[in-house]
This record gives structure tokens, sequence and C-alpha cells, in this order.
């Protein structure tokens, strides 16, 4: 091909190298990561977003609000390997929190979080759930345990779409997210306050049985320096 030839066909071929070239260099498709949970002062498992859908990303953020006024929880706890519940009884107001499980209870106030037993009369600062080990639960399952594992990144993966809707349970108004999973449905509940209404999941199912606005005086009053 004479050299004026060569020359006119590279010109041609140009504009198609340069859609090639960018095909391989262009910019690709990448994650918005302004899409993160609020920071609400609690540690987050993962510290990035999951890539959660939006019903996910605000029941997570709803789970475990702080108090707004008193409240009593009463729950049901059975685990999938066990056919018995366990009753919880959680009860908080602005500053406080109690939670009573078997012996134990779990209590937060200005001093910080302390576990109680009722079979020795003593208190130590700090949570210990080993006593809900065989639950599978801690001592935040009411709401900031529940908020952390929609936080979970292997949510992202699951298959199928989350599906969202509101339930009446113990004759409270819940929103719900049902989550697709390899081996069972995951259901979460919450109620507007922030309060977990139900879970279940391959491990434990958990259902809110009554609730008052009302703080337990009387069970706060158990360890009254604990």
């Amino acid at each position: 091909m004479p050299h004026r030839g060569r020359a006119a066909a590279v010109l041609a071929l140009a504009p198609l190298l340069a859609l090639l070239t960018s095909c391989f260099t262009g910019e690709r498709a990448s994650i918005d990561s302004t899409a993160t949970l609020p920071n609400d002062g609690e540690p987050s498992d993962t510290g990035v977003d999951s890539g959660l859908p939006t019903s996910a990303k605000q029941l997570a953020d709803l789970l475990g609000s702080p108090a707004t006024g008193p409240e009593t929880a009463t729950y049901e706890i059975t685990p999938t390997s066990q056919s018995t519940p366990v009753v919880a009884v959680v009860s908080r107001d602005e500053g406080r929190t109690v939670v009573s499980i078997r012996d134990v209870q779990y209590r937060t106030d200005e001093g910080g979080p302390s576990t109680c037993r009722r079979n020795t009369g003593t208190c130590s600062r700090g949570f210990n759930s080993q006593p809900l080990s065989d639950l599978g639960i801690s001592a935040l399952f009411w709401g900031p345990s529940a908020r952390q594992e929609l936080r979970s990144p292997t949510l992202a993966a699951r298959i199928g779409p989350i599906a969202t809707s509101q339930a009446d349970i113990a004759g409270q108004s819940a929103t719900c997210i049902d989550i697709p999973g390899p081996q069972v449905t995951e259901r979460f509940c919450a109620l507007p306050t922030g309060m977990l209404a139900a879970k279940s999941t391959a491990r434990v199912v958990i259902t809110l049985t009554s609730y008052t606005a009302t703080f337990d005086d009387s069970l706060w009053a158990e360890f009254a320096t604990g």
C-alpha cells in the first residue's frame, strides 16, 4: 500500500481505537460511599456501607434508638435448639435501662453498664453475657445487637429482595423486614420507639408479648445500688 494510503487507513481507524481503549481504561461503576449508616455513637461491626437497601438501613437506624420516654417490654425467647421459651423483661427511660432474664439483671445508668445476679445479690461492672450463651443472644438483644446484625455486610449477598411490611405485635404497630437467607428467611421487627418487636433467625426466635409505656420501678429497685 502506498504511504499515503497507509496514513489514511490509520486516521480512519483512530476513532475505533479510541473507543476500544476507553472500554478498558475508562471509568468503572463505583460504590456510593455517601450512603453509609449515620454515626450514632455505637461501634459498627464493619465501619463501611454494607450495601443494604434503604428499608433495612432505616430499620437498623431505628433499632436501639435512645429512649425518649418510659417503656417496658416483655419477650419470649426461644432458641431453635430448644422448645421451652425463656421470658425476658426490658424496661427503660431516659438515663437508665434494665434487662431481666432468668436470675440476671443487666443495668445501665449514668454510672455505666453492670451485671447483677439474684442468686448472689451482687453486681459487677460491665455486661457479662455468658449466662445467656445457650440462648444465642446478648444483653442488648432488645435493640442495639439487632441493629448490628442488620449492618452485617453478608446481608448484601442475600438471595432475593428484602421485603418490608407493617405488623401488629402484642397490640403494637411494628415495622418488619424479611431477609432471604441460605437456611431460613430472617425476620426483624421494630417498634417506633426503637425496641425490638420480633426476631426470627436460624438460631433464635424472639417475640414481644406485652408492652407498656411505663418504667418498672420495682424491677430497678431490686438492685438499688447496682
